[in-house]
């Protein structure tokens, strides 16, 4: 009898307490979640007829809490294809977000998560090619796969100074991604990270070398320029060819991510100027010595 209660109290150790499935009504929308471990996760909401739900759920405000029972996740595939939502509103207190929890809801726009959230799951926002406004938390560490692929009106994303691994595909198919800084703890980017981002020009790397999967950066900008805040913990010698690309060592200690970013076009003002002041020195020279 010992033997067989202490097995049951492992067993419990191991595997969550079984879920309970469960409705509210707020707002004029009827959720549906499951409570697993005394926290709430969220499997589907739908307008109530004849109610008004939040615009026919184009804004979806996911609620903080159910009769004091606090909302902890978004479920696998919770509001995947649903073509009404444009925006949604995460609470704090929301620890993870399911795989395609959002998968191809053509018409969301902007995306806010909290600093709470530390795990998005594959695909979660693949799909969405609306999408142009991402703010992910700051204890994100990981981009798992395809979590942002195929999100065509993307067109740049600052990724968390917590973030260690970009996971395969996780951009791919970006088209309007224009430019990116990887943060210093970066030390994985996966297979196909940021394949067919063809409008990718500027890839900045605030850390050393990471480990790179196969065609991580292939088909981008045929023009990218690739800049390393140092040549300390790199392969190559920089300025140097880096997987078929220029890297340039940006050779500053401190730095402005958006300066950044837009640091290729001052430098090249800056350099257009500089050379039409030299040659009219070098112009006036010449004269001063033919008199």
């Amino acid at each position: 009898m010992k033997r067989i209660l202490a097995a049951a109290i492992a067993a419990t150790s191991f595997f969550p307490l079984a879920a309970k499935a469960n409705e509210a009504a707020l707002d004029g929308v009827l959720w549906r979640y499951e409570i697993v471990n005394g926290g709430a996760v969220i499997q589907a909401a739908e307008p109530i007829p004849g109610e008004d739900a939040q615009t026919e759920l184009e804004t979806l405000k996911i609620p903080a809490d159910f009769d004091d029972v606090p909302v902890v996740a978004i479920g696998d595939g919770a509001f995947a294809e649903n073509d009404k939502i444009s925006e949604i509103k995460i609470p704090g207190g929301v620890v993870s977000i399911g795989s395609r929890a959002f998968k191809d809801c053509r018409n969301l726009k902007s995306v806010k998560l909290p600093d709470s959230t530390t795990e998005i799951g594959d695909r979660t926002f693949s799909g969405c090619r609306a999408l142009k406004s991402v703010t992910l938390g700051a204890n994100i560490t990981n981009i798992a796969a395809r979590t942002f692929r195929d999100c065509r009106s993307l067109a740049s994303i600052d990724l968390p100074e917590n973030l260690a691994s970009i996971g395969d595909r996780a951009f791919a198919d970006c088209a309007a991604l224009h430019s990116v800084t990887i943060p210093r703890g970066v030390t994985n980017i996966a297979e196909w990270a940021f394949a067919d981002c063809s409008a990718l020009a500027v890839v900045v790397f605030l850390g050393t070398e990471p480990s790179v999967g196969e065609d991580a950066f292939a088909r981008v900008n045929a023009d990218c320029l690739f800049r390393a805040s140092s040549a300390e913990g790199w392969s190559v010698e920089i300025p140097g060819v880096w997987m078929g690309h220029k890297i340039i060592d940006l050779a500053i200690e401190t730095y402005r991510r958006k300066t950044l970013i837009f640091l290729p076009m001052i430098v090249g003002a800056i350099g257009t100027i500089a050379i039409l002041v030299l040659a009219i020195v070098l112009r006036e020279r010449r004269s001063e010595d033919d008199e």
